[in-house]
């Protein structure tokens, strides 16, 4: 099956004065404050973290821990996914993750910092994806649960 089109890639962004959390006598500062963390995937020494509000990307976990201003790239809807509320992350290898959102599946292409929806091949009653319900099995077959079943 052929990619079908998709928006412009995300932007790399530095952030600025984030707010921090004391543990163990070290600052973790995040762009997370204040958001809920749905699912977290480590790949190699990058993270990915999806939340209510998108997926971050870090590509270096220790940056995010020891850097008070670490890169990440978003992404959101604008950026390629089928919606921003993400409820699973699925690895397949280190560069692509297959993501449920509560409007459809997409793809990440960590390479070339690509995100693919592809709520358009499902029915919309089909779309509304559930928390931590997603599944690869060993022959590469995805399974995600959805308010009205298994796909």
């Amino acid at each position: 099956m052929e990619d079908p089109p998709h928006r412009c890639p995300a932007e790399v962004r530095e952030l600025d004065d984030l707010p921090s959390i004391e543990t163990n006598s070290r600052q973790i500062h995040t762009v997370l404050y204040g958001k809920n963390i749905n699912d977290y995937l480590f790949i190699d020494e990058s993270v990915l973290i999806s939340t209510n509000s998108g997926l971050f990307f870090f590509e270096d976990e220790e940056q995010l821990i020891n850097n008070r201003r670490p890169k990440f790239i978003k992404y959101t809807e604008a950026s390629g996914l089928s919606q921003d509320f993400i409820n699973v992350l699925i690895p397949q290898n280190n560069d692509k993750v297959w993501i449920s959102t509560t409007d459809g599946i997409s793809s990440l292409d960590i390479g070339a910092k690509r995100a693919v929806s592809y709520k358009h091949v499902l029915n919309a009653a089909d779309r509304n994806f559930n928390h931590n319900a997603g599944y690869m099995t060993s022959d590469s077959m995805l399974y995600f649960g959805s308010s009205t079943g298994v796909l």
